[in-house]
């Protein structure tokens, strides 16, 4: 299939961000997408030894910042050397990047992430994928894509604060004039981060209810280090690295978990396909509108590309 590239800096960064639980994996499973100039290239002998200076700065942060001082038993420096000759014998920088962020995600940690030097090239192959339940369907497609000519469509089924330096515990201050009314809360396998906190602290407190699907169990107290190696021509690179994990007042975990809703509500691949949105759907019944599915997917039309 064809694909549409084009090199802005931060474009796919932020849109890795936007569910940090993908980000670690998407590095890897869209054989980063990463280096300028697009085409893969061979490495220099300098090369190889930037991406051993990354792997020891790396494990340099890691050792310097990560809430785990344990490192989840892991042992770094060994880790560190097998992706480090990994990386140095890598036939193109495409793979030499993908051994330095394997280093990092060895640690299975949602916020721990590797972001490449240079320039980020935001690759469109025309559709986007979304897990719904266990199942993962294609939510998105460009009509005009190739992946549309070659018969893909929406709903196609495709083929989961404790800190370093202790505890601390976080609590809001009442507002003068509280909202008091009924509160529902839509979530889904995207809904990561913050997000998820405040959907499990509306469960905790009895404030609302929520509903949609399990949440990407993603919810780490997370810092981005700006590195760099090299001179003349200099690879700045960025690592996300925890800091922190969150229990919530309960003395759980959302990490890894997520939330579960209070009404389990996951769309079919039929409804995907023709636009239905049944959770929208639900939360207008519950607000006290009456509304079908097929009226409630349209609420938020799809944007055209």
């Amino acid at each position: 299939m064809d694909t549409r590239t084009t090199t802005t800096p931060w474009t796919a960064l932020r849109r890795a961000l936007r569910t940090p639980l993908l980000a670690s994996s998407l590095l890897l499973a869209l054989g980063l997408a990463v280096a300028p100039p697009l085409h893969a290239q061979g490495l220099s002998g300098q090369d190889r030894k930037r991406a051993r200076k990354m792997l020891e700065q790396l494990q340099e942060e890691i050792e310097k910042r990560y809430y785990d001082p344990t490192f989840r038993g892991l042992d770094l420096a060994a880790l560190r050397e097998e992706a480090a000759i990994a990386a140095e014998n890598a036939p193109t920088e495409f793979h030499m990047f993908a051994m330095i962020a394997q280093y990092l995600l060895k640690l299975e940690d949602s916020h721990t992430v590797f972001y490449p030097p240079a320039y980020v090239a935001a690759v469109d192959y025309g559709f986007e994928l979304q897990f719904v339940g266990d199942t993962c369907y294609i939510v998105k497609l460009d009509e005009e894509s190739d992946g549309a000519a070659k018969g893909l469509s929406v709903g196609d089924e495709v083929a989961t604060i404790k800190g370093r330096e202790g505890t601390e515990t976080l609590r809001t201050k009442p507002e003068k004039d509280p909202f008091l009314g009924k509160l529902i809360v839509l979530v889904d396998s995207r809904t990561a981060s913050a997000a998820e906190m405040v959907a499990r602290v509306v469960q905790l407190e009895g404030r609302g209810t929520v509903i949609g699907d399990r949440t990407a169990g993603a919810v780490m107290l997370s810092e981005f280090r700006e590195l760099d190696v090299g001179f003349g021509r200099r690879w700045v690179y960025l690592a996300q690295i925890t800091v922190g994990d969150v229990l919530m007042s309960d003395g759980n975990r959302l990490e890894k978990v997520g939330v579960t809703p209070d009404e389990l509500i996951i769309p079919t691949g039929e409804d995907l396909a023709a636009g239905r949105d049944p959770v929208m759907a639900r939360a207008l019944e519950l607000a006290g509108i009456t509304m079908s599915a097929d009226a409630a997917g349209r609420i938020y039309e799809r944007k055209r590309r």
